[in-house]
Protein backbone atom coordinates (compact mmCIF):
# COMPACT_ATOMS: atom_id res chain seq x y z
CA UNK A 1 0.00 0.00 0.00
CA UNK A 2 1.67 2.91 -1.33
CA UNK A 3 1.81 5.99 1.70
CA UNK A 4 -0.80 8.30 0.13
CA UNK A 5 -3.79 5.32 0.18
CA UNK A 6 -3.70 5.67 4.11
CA UNK A 7 -6.69 7.88 5.01
CA UNK A 8 -8.19 5.81 8.00
CA UNK A 9 -6.28 3.47 10.52
CA UNK A 10 -8.76 0.62 9.07
CA UNK A 11 -6.19 1.34 5.75
CA UNK A 12 -3.47 0.39 8.11
CA UNK A 13 -4.86 -2.31 10.00
CA UNK A 14 -6.02 -4.20 6.83
CA UNK A 15 -4.34 -7.61 6.38
CA UNK A 16 -1.65 -6.43 9.57
CA UNK A 17 -3.96 -6.72 12.35
CA UNK A 18 -4.15 -10.06 14.09
CA UNK A 19 -5.47 -10.20 17.41
CA UNK A 20 -3.51 -8.18 19.74
CA UNK A 21 -0.41 -7.87 17.05
CA UNK A 22 -0.24 -4.99 14.86
CA UNK A 23 2.71 -5.74 12.17
CA UNK A 24 2.70 -2.44 10.01
CA UNK A 25 6.45 -2.73 9.06
CA UNK A 26 7.35 -1.52 5.93
CA UNK A 27 4.16 0.55 4.78
CA UNK A 28 6.17 3.55 5.35
CA UNK A 29 4.39 5.37 7.92
CA UNK A 30 4.95 9.16 8.51
CA UNK A 31 4.54 11.35 11.85
CA UNK A 32 1.31 12.37 10.06
CA UNK A 33 -0.13 8.75 8.63
CA UNK A 34 0.70 6.75 12.37
CA UNK A 35 -2.08 9.55 14.30
CA UNK A 36 -4.82 7.51 12.69
CA UNK A 37 -3.54 4.68 14.53
CA UNK A 38 -2.69 7.27 17.77
CA UNK A 39 -6.27 8.00 17.60
CA UNK A 40 -7.51 4.48 16.95
CA UNK A 41 -9.82 3.09 20.26
CA UNK A 42 -8.60 -0.29 18.69
CA UNK A 43 -5.21 0.15 20.02
CA UNK A 44 -6.04 -0.35 23.14
CA UNK A 45 -6.25 -3.75 22.34
CA UNK A 46 -2.20 -4.61 20.52
CA UNK A 47 0.45 -5.92 22.69
CA UNK A 48 2.49 -6.33 20.17
CA UNK A 49 3.36 -3.59 18.02
CA UNK A 50 5.59 -3.97 14.73
CA UNK A 51 6.48 -0.52 13.11
CA UNK A 52 10.04 -1.38 11.68
CA UNK A 53 11.49 -0.02 8.39
CA UNK A 54 8.92 3.05 8.86
CA UNK A 55 9.65 6.49 8.48
CA UNK A 56 8.37 7.91 12.40
CA UNK A 57 11.76 9.79 13.04
CA UNK A 58 11.76 11.41 16.51
CA UNK A 59 8.35 13.74 15.35
CA UNK A 60 6.62 9.88 15.09
CA UNK A 61 8.31 8.23 18.55
CA UNK A 62 7.35 11.53 21.09
CA UNK A 63 3.56 11.25 19.50
CA UNK A 64 3.78 7.71 20.01
CA UNK A 65 5.08 8.27 23.40
CA UNK A 66 2.13 10.73 24.40
CA UNK A 67 -0.49 7.74 23.11
CA UNK A 68 -2.66 6.69 26.29
CA UNK A 69 -4.38 3.85 24.00
CA UNK A 70 -0.86 2.16 23.96
CA UNK A 71 -0.98 1.18 27.31
CA UNK A 72 -1.27 -2.40 26.80
CA UNK A 73 1.86 -2.73 24.25
CA UNK A 74 4.90 -5.06 25.57
CA UNK A 75 6.69 -5.74 22.27
CA UNK A 76 7.97 -2.33 20.32
CA UNK A 77 10.07 -3.04 17.20
CA UNK A 78 11.09 0.97 15.64
CA UNK A 79 13.93 -0.44 13.83
CA UNK A 80 14.94 1.46 11.10
CA UNK A 81 12.36 4.76 11.71
CA UNK A 82 15.49 7.42 11.28
CA UNK A 83 15.00 7.43 15.65
CA UNK A 84 18.01 9.58 17.54
CA UNK A 85 18.76 9.79 21.21
CA UNK A 86 16.56 12.48 21.42
CA UNK A 87 13.99 10.74 20.35
CA UNK A 88 14.56 8.17 23.17
CA UNK A 89 15.30 10.64 25.93
CA UNK A 90 11.50 11.58 25.28
CA UNK A 91 10.63 7.77 25.23
CA UNK A 92 11.91 7.41 28.31
CA UNK A 93 9.78 9.75 30.19
CA UNK A 94 5.98 8.05 28.87
CA UNK A 95 3.55 7.78 31.52
CA UNK A 96 1.93 5.67 28.67
CA UNK A 97 4.16 2.87 27.97
CA UNK A 98 4.06 1.03 31.36
CA UNK A 99 3.68 -2.18 30.18
CA UNK A 100 6.38 -1.93 27.33
CA UNK A 101 8.97 -5.09 27.72
CA UNK A 102 10.80 -5.57 25.25
CA UNK A 103 12.31 -2.45 22.49
CA UNK A 104 13.89 -3.03 19.18
CA UNK A 105 15.78 -0.16 17.76
CA UNK A 106 18.34 -1.50 15.40
CA UNK A 107 19.30 0.65 12.41
CA UNK A 108 18.79 4.11 13.73
CA UNK A 109 20.82 7.05 14.48
CA UNK A 110 21.56 6.04 18.08
CA UNK A 111 24.73 7.12 19.82
CA UNK A 112 24.02 5.81 23.23
CA UNK A 113 22.63 8.80 25.59
CA UNK A 114 19.07 7.82 24.84
CA UNK A 115 19.83 4.39 25.79
CA UNK A 116 21.58 5.39 28.73
CA UNK A 117 18.05 7.64 29.71
CA UNK A 118 15.82 4.34 29.05
CA UNK A 119 17.71 2.46 31.85
CA UNK A 120 17.07 5.41 34.16
CA UNK A 121 13.10 5.74 33.32
CA UNK A 122 11.20 6.35 36.26
CA UNK A 123 8.29 5.64 34.54
CA UNK A 124 8.99 2.34 32.04
CA UNK A 125 9.57 0.29 34.85
CA UNK A 126 8.90 -2.94 32.65
CA UNK A 127 11.18 -2.68 30.05
CA UNK A 128 13.93 -4.82 30.68
CA UNK A 129 15.67 -5.68 26.76
CA UNK A 130 16.75 -3.47 24.35
CA UNK A 131 17.82 -4.48 20.73
CA UNK A 132 20.21 -1.72 19.38
CA UNK A 133 22.43 -2.89 16.71
CA UNK A 134 22.74 -6.39 14.80
CA UNK A 135 24.15 -8.73 17.41
CA UNK A 136 24.09 -7.25 20.70
CA UNK A 137 21.51 -6.53 22.97
CA UNK A 138 21.09 -4.22 26.31
CA UNK A 139 19.34 -5.96 29.21
CA UNK A 140 18.30 -4.36 32.56
CA UNK A 141 19.24 -6.67 35.88
CA UNK A 142 17.72 -6.39 39.42
CA UNK A 143 20.70 -8.69 39.67
CA UNK A 144 23.56 -10.60 38.47
CA UNK A 145 24.07 -14.29 38.51
CA UNK A 146 27.55 -14.27 39.81
CA UNK A 147 28.66 -11.40 42.07
CA UNK A 148 32.24 -10.09 41.11
CA UNK A 149 34.57 -10.89 43.93
CA UNK A 150 34.93 -8.02 46.29
CA UNK A 151 31.74 -6.50 44.70
CA UNK A 152 28.12 -6.71 45.92
CA UNK A 153 25.12 -4.19 44.74
CA UNK A 154 24.09 -1.38 46.59
CA UNK A 155 20.37 -0.30 46.91
CA UNK A 156 21.03 3.38 45.15
CA UNK A 157 23.09 1.56 42.51
CA UNK A 158 21.46 0.92 39.04
CA UNK A 159 23.13 -1.68 37.02
CA UNK A 160 22.54 -2.87 33.57
CA UNK A 161 23.73 -5.59 31.40
CA UNK A 162 24.75 -5.52 27.35
CA UNK A 163 24.61 -9.10 26.18
CA UNK A 164 26.44 -9.45 22.72
CA UNK A 165 26.24 -12.88 21.17
CA UNK A 166 29.11 -13.65 18.07
CA UNK A 167 28.72 -15.84 15.37
CA UNK A 168 31.30 -16.55 12.57
CA UNK A 169 28.54 -14.49 10.21
CA UNK A 170 28.11 -11.46 12.14
CA UNK A 171 29.68 -8.36 10.90
CA UNK A 172 33.18 -7.30 12.32
CA UNK A 173 33.39 -4.70 15.11
CA UNK A 174 30.28 -5.67 16.90
CA UNK A 175 32.97 -6.08 19.98
CA UNK A 176 34.69 -2.51 19.51
CA UNK A 177 31.45 -0.91 18.63
CA UNK A 178 29.45 -1.84 22.26
CA UNK A 179 32.78 -1.11 23.76
CA UNK A 180 33.33 2.29 22.38
CA UNK A 181 29.44 3.18 23.92
CA UNK A 182 30.83 1.97 27.59
CA UNK A 183 34.03 4.45 27.21
CA UNK A 184 31.90 7.46 25.41
CA UNK A 185 29.17 7.18 28.55
CA UNK A 186 31.82 6.80 31.48
CA UNK A 187 30.04 3.09 32.79
CA UNK A 188 32.30 0.99 34.91
CA UNK A 189 32.24 -2.24 34.12
CA UNK A 190 31.63 -4.26 37.00
CA UNK A 191 31.88 -7.80 35.55
CA UNK A 192 32.51 -9.49 32.60
CA UNK A 193 31.45 -13.29 31.67
CA UNK A 194 31.87 -15.29 28.64
CA UNK A 195 30.42 -18.67 27.41
CA UNK A 196 29.45 -20.47 24.77
CA UNK A 197 25.82 -21.59 23.42
CA UNK A 198 24.38 -23.63 20.44
CA UNK A 199 28.30 -23.01 19.10
CA UNK A 200 28.30 -19.18 19.53
CA UNK A 201 30.51 -16.85 21.86
CA UNK A 202 28.32 -14.90 24.18
CA UNK A 203 29.85 -12.44 25.95
CA UNK A 204 28.40 -10.02 29.10
CA UNK A 205 29.18 -7.19 30.22
CA UNK A 206 27.60 -5.70 33.87
CA UNK A 207 27.60 -2.17 33.63
CA UNK A 208 27.20 0.94 36.49
CA UNK A 209 26.67 4.51 36.09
Amino acid sequence: MNKTEIHTAEDIYEGRLRGNQLMASGIPLTPESARYLWSSIRMVDVTWLDLADNQLGDVGLIELAECDLLKNVQYLNLNQNGITDEGLTFLSKSKFLTKLKRLHLKNNLIKGLGIYDLFNSETLKDLSTFQVHDGWTCKKMDGWRYNPQGWSMQEDENPCQIHIQISSTDRPGILAEVLESVVAFDWDVLDIKQFVFNGLLNLSLLLGS
